[in-house]
């Protein structure tokens, strides 16, 4: 595991400090002069006073692990240009139930969500009386030992089911017995620093998935439906699956530069933030077929994913990518599958409308990465699709339920046959069988460009159009339609790819 970096500051006279690199999901890189000493907590002290936002309302991570407050920074480890990333959590009230072992009924508390997890006791104590310092809290079965630990981050959400025991009810034998065992975990930490880092998930591994949507023209309507039901979408799979991160991409093409090319949401389990992302990203114009798939298969490896979970990268397209010659950038979207699966993240190649020569490229980005091919006809079965990739990417009895949960609905028509042959075919796994092994050459022959027709900016993460002449333009498309290169299948969109050039 990558070690956390900060770089070291120039003063002199604190030739030990260190200047500690901290960016939001938008917004410049806050820097700040620390000592190893310092701890996370400080560093959220600091950026709260500059921010003038409350520091229990910082949440701090790296490579999507939460890292705790009381660690401090040497011990973590310094490596230099790594920067951490912060989120300010949303304030919202969660209702928790409250059971006492030896009695039936249970009672309610309501607490801020960056509480810690002494406010619990707090409300404990005024509403039965029992003091503190008696207070043994449970949830999922694990003690929670450390009162000053937020809410959020010892798992507790909205609804969450919380186990009272009191301490004059059990015998030493049990006390002692939950003691060694916190202080064993305690020690294992300390063993092994990795560990720290990790969150703790009670069902298994967990899952971060990011959808990728195509914006251009003919695709635009689909991201219109997912605006339909994005919250609850979210919601749901919030409350059902713990620790999920999700994150959204929109994308156009290269000549929708003046636009957009690609914009994205980290991943994030902000409710809020995503339902804004997807209802102001607007569409582009995408100049025909074929799309900047490969640029979004680029892109997608930077974002914030976390080594010890399930990824999923789900493109959802229906056309082909460009050639690698399209752009000075020489992206080949071969390169960029591999890169991915090299991270562990699995692609799902999604093609809509079944353009029959796209299809080999949606199906190899699948088999490339382990991830599923599906295709679709109709926009309507997009919530759906999107649930059902969380739920696999979770486990198999996960997504059996889901699936049992569609199939037992006596709802009928066009809708909902297609619903269920989508999931039928995520149900089948991207082997290597599943794409013609001379597919790979015979089908992928694109048009050779001698001349880039976009090109990038590395600082400032934008795209123009290539210094070109009408007379270099013509000779490519003389090129193309001479003969020469011309590709083995009738590939759509390529007879059109000059309509998406800027001049």
């Amino acid at each position: 595991m990558p070690e956390f970096s900060f770089k070291k500051s120039s003063s002199k006279m604190e030739d030990d400090n260190l200047e500690v690199l901290v960016k939001f999901q938008t917004g410049p890189v806050h820097s700040f002069s620390m000592t190893p000493c310092d701890t996370i907590r400080n560093v959220c002290r600091e950026l709260a006073a500059k921010l003038d936002v409350p520091e229990e309302r910082l949440r701090i991570s790296f490579t999507g692990k939460v890292l705790q407050k009381n660690n401090s920074l040497g011990y973590l480890g310094v490596r230099p240009e790594t920067i951490l990333k912060a989120e300010i959590i949303e304030c919202k009230m969660l209702k928790l139930s409250i059971q006492r072992n030896d009695q039936e009924t249970d009672f309610n508390v309501e607490i801020e969500n960056f509480s810690p997890v002494r406010f619990i006791k707090n409300q404990i104590e005024a509403t039965t009386g029992i003091v503190i310092a008696k207070q043994v809290l449970k949830l999922n079965g694990a003690v929670l030992k450390n009162d000053e630990m937020i809410l959020m981050e010892a798992g507790i959400k909205n609804n969450s089911n919380i186990t009272l025991t009191v301490e004059s009810d059990i015998n030493a034998r049990e006390i002692a017995a939950e003691n060694d065992k916190v202080d064993d975990n305690d020690d294992l930490a300390d063993a092994e620093k990795e560990e720290l880092l990790k969150s703790f998930r009670a069902d298994g591994q967990r899952v971060e998935v990011v959808f990728c949507f195509d914006t251009t023209g003919s695709m635009y309507p689909c991201l219109e439906k997912v605006r339909e039901n994005l919250r609850s979408t979210i919601t749901r799979l919030l409350e059902s699956i713990p620790d999920i991160r999700i994150g959204i991409m929109a994308h156009g093409d290269y000549c929708d530069y003046r636009n957009y090319v690609t914009k994205h949401i980290d991943l994030t389990t902000n409710i809020n933030a995503l339902v804004e992302f997807v209802e102001t990203v607007g569409s582009t114009g995408g100049g025909d077929a074929p799309e900047c798939y490969e640029w979004a298969l680029r892109k997608a490896q930077g974002l914030d994913w976390a080594e010890d979970s399930a990824k999923a990268f789900v493109l959802i397209g229906d056309a082909l990518p460009h050639p690698a010659s399209f752009t000075d950038q020489n992206v080949n979207w071969r390169s960029e599958v591999d890169v991915l699966a090299g991270m562990a993240v699995k692609v799902y190649g999604i093609q809509a409308l079944n353009n029959s020569s796209a299809k080999p490229f949606y199906q190899e980005i699948a088999r490339r990465t382990g991830g599923a091919y599906v295709s679709f006809k109709n926009f309507s079965v997009i919530t759906e699709m999107f649930l059902a990739v969380c739920y696999r990417e979770v486990s198999d009895e996960h997504y059996d339920q889901f699936c049992e949960d569609i199939m037992e609905t006596k709802e009928n028509g066009t809708v909902m046959e297609d619903i269920r042959d989508v999931l039928q075919q995520l149900k089948t796994p991207a082997v290597e069988d599943t794409v013609e092994p001379q597919q790979e050459e015979d089908w992928w022959q694109p048009p050779y460009f001698s001349h880039p027709v976009y090109k990038y900016n590395q600082e400032s993460d934008s795209w123009t159009s290539a210094t070109h002449s009408s007379g270099i333009i013509a000779k490519e498309t003389a090129r193309r339609e001479s003969g020469k290169r011309k590709p083995k299948r009738n590939i759509r969109g390529y007879d059109a790819w000059y309509k998406c050039i800027v001049m």
